[in-house]
């Protein structure tokens, strides 16, 4: 059985991201917001930086299999679709 927490620590991460500076985030606030120890933190990253790189690997990762799947029937629709990924 997988743990699910690293994807809580993924997601509370985001959202404080979201509402703050990356800078001013701690990893103990990341913690305490997902409800995890901070040894348990450590357990998946080495540091803040760690997990800023895990988050932009999956965006990059999700965004290129969102732009591999746009099909280009016309100029136009491919841009479209370009635009809404």
């Amino acid at each position: 059985m997988t743990s699910k927490k690293p994807a809580l620590i993924r997601q509370t991460a985001l959202q404080l991201f979201s509402e703050q500076w990356m800078d001013t985030v701690s990893v103990a606030e990341v913690c305490r917001e997902a409800g995890v120890s901070n040894g348990l933190f450590y357990r998946y990253y080495s540091d803040k930086e760690a997990l800023i790189c895990d988050l932009l690997d999956r965006f990059i990762e999700t965004f290129g299999s969102d732009l591999h799947a746009i099909e280009v029937p016309s100029f136009e629709t491919g841009l479209m679709r370009f635009i809404e990924v």
